[in-house]
């Protein structure tokens, strides 16, 4: 066996050498002309590490002030964070952030793939295992359109999505549809242990039938995968070197700090720095497929290796960051300011749906961009209600953790007392009227149900009531009007509140209205108040309309409102949200007259 360095007395023939050069840069050429559209930005040169012990005593800092946490070479992976944080470790190992992200197999797979199929419109969709893949066929009219092997899953929380490759379809087989993964049309819903199409989880505004009663192109299950991986789920579903959003096309959204804040390399910046362009990432790019201990610490190198502080900003050559100060860098993970803008590396999704008239999302994902825009902005931080290292409830709750209040009264402490804030809600005890209810009402599209707003504001807001939105007191107070609402208002808490429009033209109990609410999602968020509500129970041939929504996110979302009215859950042969205007139309009939199995 021949060593790999052989002598340097080894004679050589300089043209075989040549060659040889010539044909490996050739291929290293090709590869990187493969690897399309990667962020040019690339890492300084690293610095020098010095001699150190594994589990030292921390450093305040480097004595050069030459700390780096954002390039490769600062990362070092979460099992090197396992020796001094086991507890926080073995979390996050329970916590979905880690599985958010996978490589296909026998246990990050948590759907049936053991032959099982979805009928949708005219045609199918199938799940089965090929000789060890995970295969998810369409058909249209008993025909097959496209197959697809899955390659990695997103989430394993309330529903799995899937990333994949097609390898069998009409287009040609230079079509990049065969080599780009993308998002697959159907997922799996966990709790349900139901297959639907990935559409129902979203809320655009485009009906999913014609009138003819085919389906819209949007829909058409049968279409080409929408969303490539490489610029789409891989940004916030996995762990990567922060230098990598210095793209040209980065975001503020992507870049988590206010892009005001952070003076950018200049290679970064560009005519797109402020598009809606996505930066592109590479799966070889990743630090951790899923989302782990960097993706919010930055890399660790110095902390882990160094001995050197953790420093909870982006830090390293050639970023110029003046807005973190030593006091500020000194606060850490007290600050909400550095909190936030880690959180909002991914909770600033780009807006679906609409937003409301007050600034607030329709949507989830955006709760940081929220947490900014409202009354306690800079006040709290993400950490004050949600532990970063443990994973929250499976499945929707009805009442809210007593530590997400206390994170008001922390500022609020005159309403600490019962009498206190009895007084100040006009509410009795026994209504269990929380401060969130108020502040945080649930008007947004969520993964698995309706959730609070982020955006902490007053009850008040004049174009809320303008566009007839919903406003927190009648997401309680269905059965009340507008103007009831207005004037309660005005006589408990001396706030008048004065639309710029008249309210009058709004009559009537706000419940009912909402439920046909030309907004989608105003009608979604009407059914599940119903739901919930203790005031105004039994409404169930109100909500039932929410099954026939030419929406289909509506329906799914309203299917839940209609179970809890029930108090169980509805099987696919007593009402499938998938099935056509007519078919629906007949199972809600039956629903109505109480013939659900």
């Amino acid at each position: 066996m021949k060593d790999i360095d052989e002598p340097a007395t080894r004679k050589r023939t300089p043209v075989v050498l040549l060659a040889a050069a010539v044909a490996l840069a050739v291929v290293l050429a090709a590869a990187v002309l493969a690897l399309q559209e990667v962020p040019t930005y690339t890492s300084p040169p690293r610095p020098s590490a010095s001699p150190s012990e594994p589990n030292r005593r921390p450093q305040a800092d480097p004595p050069d002030g030459t700390y780096s946490n954002i390039y490769k070479y600062d990362y070092v992976g979460p099992e090197a964070c396992r020796g001094c944080h086991a507890d926080n470790y073995n979390l996050w190992r329970a916590h979905p952030h880690s599985r958010m992200n996978q490589n296909v197999n026998g246990l990050s797979v948590l759907a049936e793939f053991a032959g099982s199929s979805i009928d949708y419109a005219d045609g199918s969709a199938t799940f089965e295992r090929r000789d060890g893949d995970f295969v998810m066929s369409i058909s249209h009219q008993g025909v097959l359109v496209r197959r697809y092997k899955v390659t990695r899953t997103v989430g394993s929380r309330f529903y799995q999505m899937f990333i994949g490759l097609q390898i069998e379809g009409p287009e040609p087989k230079s079509d990049p549809v065969y080599r780009d993964e993308g998002k697959l049309p159907f997922v799996y819903w966990i709790a349900r242990k139901q297959w639907f199409p990935q559409t129902y989880d979203e809320l655009p505004s485009e009906p999913e039938y014609q009138p003819d009663g085919t389906l819209s192109p949007f829909y058409a299950f049968y279409r080409k995968r929408h969303g490539t991986y490489r610029r789409n789920c891989i940004l916030c579903h996995n762990t990567y070197a922060y230098a990598t959003r210095f793209a040209p096309v980065a975001q503020g959204a992507i870049l988590g700090f206010p892009v005001a804040d952070l003076q950018l390399p200049a290679s970064s910046h560009g005519n797109a720095v402020d598009s809606r362009e996505l930066p592109t990432l590479q799966p070889h790019e990743l630090i951790t497929l899923g989302i782990s201990c960097e993706s919010c610490h930055f890399g660790g190198r110095e902390h882990a290796v160094e001995g050197h502080r953790i420093r909870f900003a982006p830090s390293g050559a050639n970023l110029s960051f003046p807005k973190a100060t030593e006091q500020l860098i000194a606060q850490g993970a007290e600050s909400a300011y550095l909190v936030n803008a880690i959180c909002a590396q991914c909770h600033s999704a780009k807006a679906q749906g609409i937003t409301y008239p007050s600034g607030s999302a329709s949507w989830n994902s955006r709760e940081a961009t929220d947490m900014a825009s409202g009354a306690c902005a800079g006040a709290i931080k993400c950490t004050d209600c949600h532990n970063p290292h443990q994973a929250g409830p499976n499945q929707p709750v009805k009442h809210d953790a007593p530590g997400h209040v206390a994170a008001c009264l922390r500022c609020h402490q005159q309403y600490a007392e019962p009498d206190a804030a009895m007084l100040h809600t006009g509410h009795p005890a026994a209504a269990e009227v929380s401060c969130l209810d108020c502040h945080m009402p649930r008007i947004v599209h969520g993964l698995a149900d309706i959730i609070r707003t982020h955006q902490i504001s007053s009850p008040t807001h004049a174009q809320m009531f303008e566009g007839d939105y919903p406003n927190a007191c009648n997401l309680c107070h269905l059965d009340r009007s507008v103007e009831w609402t207005l004037a309660a208002l005005d006589e408990h808490w001396q706030r008048r509140v004065l639309p710029t429009r008249d309210t009058s033209s709004q009559p009537g109990p706000a419940g009912p209205r909402w439920l046909k609410h030309p907004v989608p999602i105003v009608r979604q968020v009407a059914a599940h108040a119903y739901s919930r509500s203790s005031l105004v129970p039994g409404q169930l041939e109100l909500v039932l309309p929410i099954l026939e929504d030419p929406i289909p996110a509506n329906r799914m979302f309203g299917l839940l409102a209609v179970e809890r009215l029930l108090g169980r859950e509805l099987p696919l042969s007593s009402y499938t949200p998938w099935a056509s205007p007519a078919e629906r139309q007949q199972q809600v009939d039956a629903l109505r007259r109480g013939q659900q199995p």
